[in-house]
């Protein structure tokens, strides 16, 4: 039985039930194609058990067809074979290039907005898999930044964990982070049903998803450059099963476009991944894809909407990239989970707190010095769902958000307290914050500055 996928040109937003590469969305899921679903027109590709597809987007739907009169918006070729040589062959041949495997071929397609069916190495891979008695988050790879904009660099009071209920996950290294979010940020909001912990053992550099304001952010390590480093990381979770996590199996997507590099899945479960060289690749993105040529290839677009089955070609051999090896990161041990607070007056402030009734500052995401007794505006005191131990605290503060309360905050000899009602307590998926307004608030005060880390201790009541 033919094995084929139905493909639109779609300058929009992604369609729901289909992927995004460039301006090709590619039917995923049964879908009434046939009915103009999500306002384009979708067309059939060829059959891909004969060979290896490429679609390219046809921007002035200038495609010819067997049909006389009609032209389409996408464009297929297709391998003689389905070997990888046969693939490179039509690549370099179709395109000018000078690709040695299926994998630098993938990429010079993907980096061009165009689609293909080649079992290509993912250019960046996550996963968490169990390893005798514990569990381990592996990560690798070069991402491409672009469609994101950048937030802030900063560090947090703890090294690392996740929290499956809120699909969050990061390693944080002695360097700290740089934060990227926007709204093309598409990311699952859970993968599991658990609260997670703390890892007890990190090593590498800075990744993961986090969402300290309520929207995620994608961390990559401080200073990060699309495509030219190489990120590779680890985090330990000793006596930990994938169950006692709250994980649920599965793979899990995470995209900000459809370009290469613009995207990762996120596997949980299957065994350890293979580790991955470490080089360059020669791979300039290209935002606005450009197609001079008019495709012609073995198989004609054929208005047939209807998907007949919707997996990927298997059965073909392994592809190892070639590349030149620069050296992998020197791994750096991170600590376990901790407090972290933010501070606000309607915008970041960069001068130093003092005791005398000045505004409080934050310092990157999390990482702060704060007055324990300013008083002098609304203040936005933000606490982690998981202390240093890796305990979430995600039921009390639940309960501050939904009936207030108190909030005791503990460093050295120094303690301040403070009281709000349910509207004083802002509660999401991984924090609680607390909106100081007025003095009266401040059930204790304390006499010399707070800075946020694993020192601090919270005791909610």
């Amino acid at each position: 039985m033919a094995t084929t996928r139905p493909f639109a040109y779609n300058t929009g937003a992604p369609i729901s039930g289909t992927t995004q590469t460039g301006d090709l969305a590619i039917g995923v899921l049964d879908e009434p194609y046939s009915e103009i679903y999500g306002g384009v027109i979708w067309w059939n590709g060829p059959d891909e058990e004969l060979g290896y597809v490429i679609t390219v987007p046809v921007s002035g739907n200038t495609q010819p067809t067997p049909l006389s009169g009609v032209t389409a918006s996408v464009g297929f070729w297709r391998s003689s074979a389905l070997t990888e040589g046969s693939f490179v062959e039509l690549t370099n041949t179709v395109f000018n290039q000078s690709s040695t495997n299926g994998d630098e071929a993938s990429y010079y397609l993907l980096s061009e907005g165009y689609w293909t069916s080649y079992p290509y190495t993912p250019l960046f891979s996550v996963q968490f898999f169990e390893s005798g008695s514990d569990v381990i988050l592996s990560y690798e790879g070069r991402l491409n930044l672009d469609g994101l904009d950048f937030v802030e660099s900063g560090s947090l009071g703890f090294g690392g964990g996740v929290v499956p209920n809120v699909g969050i996950f990061l390693n944080q290294d002695v360097n700290g982070f740089s934060a990227y979010g926007g709204a093309t940020f598409n990311v699952p909001t859970s993968f599991g049903s658990g609260e997670g912990g703390g890892s007890d053992l990190g090593s590498g550099n800075s990744f993961g998803v986090f969402n300290p304001y309520g929207s995620y952010f994608l961390l990559v390590p401080t200073g990060y450059t699309s495509f030219e480093d190489f990120i590779q990381g680890s985090l330990l979770f000793t006596g930990q099963t994938l169950t006692s996590l709250g994980m649920n199996t599965g793979t899990y997507n995470y995209s900000w476009g459809g370009y290469l590099g613009q995207s990762f899945v996120l596997t949980i479960g299957g065994p350890a991944p293979t580790p991955t060289p470490t080089g360059t690749i020669a791979v300039t993105p290209t935002q606005t894809p450009t197609n001079t040529q008019t495709p012609t290839g073995t198989a004609a677009v054929t208005p047939t909407p209807s998907v007949t089955n919707t997996q990927t070609p298997t059965g073909t051999a392994a592809v190892t990239p070639t590349v030149t090896t620069t050296g992998t990161p020197t791994p750096t041990p991170t600590p376990g989970g901790g407090w972290f607070f933010l501070f606000a007056n309607g915008a970041t402030v960069t001068r130093a707190p003092n005791n005398s009734g000045e505004t409080a500052f934050y310092n990157g995401l999390g990482k702060a010095v704060y007055n324990p007794n300013y008083t002098g505006g609304t203040l936005n005191l933000s606490f982690n769902n998981i202390n240093t131990a890796g305990t979430s605290y995600a039921s009390q503060f639940s309960t501050l958000d939904t009936a207030g309360g108190t909030i005791t905050i503990n460093q050295g000899s120094s303690t301040a307290i403070y009281s709000g009602t349910s509207a004083d307590y802002i509660g999401t998926a991984s924090l609680v914050r607390l909106v100081v307004t007025s003095a009266a608030q401040m059930i204790q005060s304390a006499s010399t500055q707070f800075v946020s880390g694993t020192s601090i201790n919270v005791i909610v009541s």
